[in-house]
């Protein structure tokens, strides 16, 4: 039996923040110390109840929401036109939460799936045989279940094959959904996509990287996973941009999609949304996860001290990253375990960082660490050979400024420069 993780609770409180633009247009945002909820919704609230108290988990589904809160319990609010926010009575042990596009699914303590809301499709009825689950991800009207074997099981709609499970998938450690599609995250990373073929959602990009997670969504067609760098990729219908990463977003820990948007959680808890949806007030967060509706979004926030690093997090400049002494040695407010906004090396430690403790070098003083660049190709033709030493000789010993021979930019071209030259020799990296 898998247990349920339980987060510390947090003091409870309760923030209404309201955005009035036009006349007859009003947009919400919602916080209550744990769940931080935005958008518009015209079939019901946004924002959480008063009395939700603590939560460990939130979900966004077509135009309702579901909590799960610390006693194993769960909450439901927004349109409940099909039954989809009337919980099962006495519904209790649960362990993870899932919404879809009118119904709702949970996984309890022991496996058992459990599903409320539209059975248009027959997406309520869990196979007799299905047996224990260890997630499950749904889509606007289908189910798919990830099985402790690695295994996958799916039922509902599947009038675009998202229910056509690929033969022999197996070794499967993460599951998610889209409206019409299936993803499916092997234990090495690999992808595995089927269903809704349209806006090319099932054609992941060339040479993508290992992923970690993939966003679901039940409102969506889009696609967002994040990389084992971190870094965010999405593809599919991008009819509002939503498919455009920002180019400065830096690695993330979690990322949803929906309707015409796509959100993350950054490596500092920050909440980015693109596309259709706006973001949430600035300064709200630190958060933990994010899901996406058809037109809100929620997001978990983090606790006083989601680290336990002993820095709250309104003072702490990593709150998701465990740092007690705060080192931050370019000085930009990031601390520097979670500062890698430039990394050329890959070796998670800011560059700044690296030139300024002596580990990395910096001849021409650009803050790029030279093992990055390729300082002794002067001929600049993409190798360091005997068209470069060429160049040095015919420089020796020249003293004037700004001598492209003058590699470690001492004021002169000599031995040292030669040295740097032979120990680069060969390719540019």
């Amino acid at each position: 039996m898998k247990s349920k993780a339980v987060r510390g609770a947090v003091s409870f409180r309760f923030i209404a923040f309201t955005l009035c633009a036009a006349a007859l247009t009003c947009r919400h945002t919602y916080g209550n110390g744990e769940v931080l909820a935005w958008g518009s919704n015209p079939w019901g609230p946004v924002q959480p109840p008063s009395d939700l108290g603590p939560v460990t988990a939130v979900a966004a589904g077509g135009y309702h929401t579901i909590a799960l809160k610390l006693d194993g319990t769960v909450r439901c609010w927004g349109w409940d036109y099909s039954g989809q926010s009337t919980p099962p009575a006495g519904l209790s042990g649960v362990a993870s939460i899932a919404a879809g596009g009118a119904f709702t699914a949970v996984v309890q303590g022991d496996g058992t799936v459990v599903a409320w809301g539209s059975n248009d499709s027959g997406q309520l009825n869990v196979p007799n045989d299905l047996g224990p689950v260890s997630q499950i991800a749904l889509g606007w009207a289908h189910v798919v279940a990830l099985k402790p074997d690695g295994t996958i099981r799916c039922w509902g709609r599947n009038e675009l094959g998202q229910c056509n499970v690929p033969s022999n998938l197996s070794g499967v450690a993460r599951v998610a959904s889209s409206y019409g599609t299936c993803t499916a995250i092997r234990h090495d990373g690999q992808i595995v996509m089927w269903g809704h073929t349209a806006f090319g959602i099932t054609n992941p990009p060339p040479n993508l990287p290992p992923v970690l997670v993939a966003a679901s969504g039940a409102p969506s067609q889009s696609t967002a996973v994040i990389a084992s760098d971190g870094r965010v990729f999405a593809w599919g219908s991008n009819g509002a941009g939503q498919t455009n990463v920002p180019l400065e977003l830096g690695p993330c820990v979690a990322v949803a999609v929906g309707g015409q948007s796509c959100g993350v959680v950054t490596n500092t808890g920050q909440v980015v949304v693109w596309g259709q949806l706006g973001n949430p007030p600035v300064g709200a967060g630190p958060a933990t996860s994010i899901s996406l509706g058809q037109s809100h979004g929620v997001a978990l926030l983090a606790p006083a001290d989601s680290d336990a690093d002993g820095v709250a997090n309104a003072a702490d400049n990593c709150p998701l990253t465990p740092n007690p002494d705060q080192s931050d040695c370019d000085e930009d407010g990031l601390g520097n375990v979670c500062d890698t906004t430039l990394d050329c090396n890959g070796n998670k430690v800011d560059d700044a960082c690296e030139i300024a403790s002596g580990e990395s070098l910096d001849y021409n003083a650009n803050w790029v660490p030279d093992q990055c660049e390729c300082l002794a190709d002067l001929f600049t033709d993409g190798h360091v050979n005997g068209a470069d030493l060429g160049i040095v000789l015919a420089e020796w010993g020249t003293t004037s400024p700004g001598s492209v021979a003058d590699i470690n930019r001492d004021g002169v071209v000599n031995g040292s420069d030669l040295g740097i030259l032979l120990a680069s020799w060969g390719n540019c990296p």
